[in-house]
């Protein structure tokens, strides 16, 4: 037998179900997610090395957008999380 049990899905507290559509996930031509509407994610712009760039979040509770700034080789430098048009977290990397 199973000792972990059986999981359901509305016990599974890690997934969003924010939409009912048919087209909930989309992709872009090198296979990234530019949308996952479960999460509420609208829209994920990726720059020239298919690193994200920008996350539109807008789900029924919460409304955000994440930007990213990488070095030409890839390393991520900054990240600002942004609120209901405020910044809320600002992170350098260097």
């Amino acid at each position: 037998t199973d000792i972990g049990g059986s999981i359901l899905s509305n016990t599974a507290h890690d997934f969003k179900d924010y939409s009912s559509g048919v087209n909930e996930y989309a992709y872009n031509a090198n296979g990234s997610m530019t949308k996952d509407l479960n999460k509420g994610i609208s829209e994920i712009a990726y720059n020239v090395l298919n690193l994200p760039l920008k996350i539109d979040i807008k789900s029924p509770v919460s409304e955000a957008r994440n930007e990213y700034t990488y070095s030409a080789d890839g390393r991520k430098l900054k990240t600002v999380i942004m609120k209901a048009e405020f910044i809320t977290f600002t992170s350098k990397i260097i």
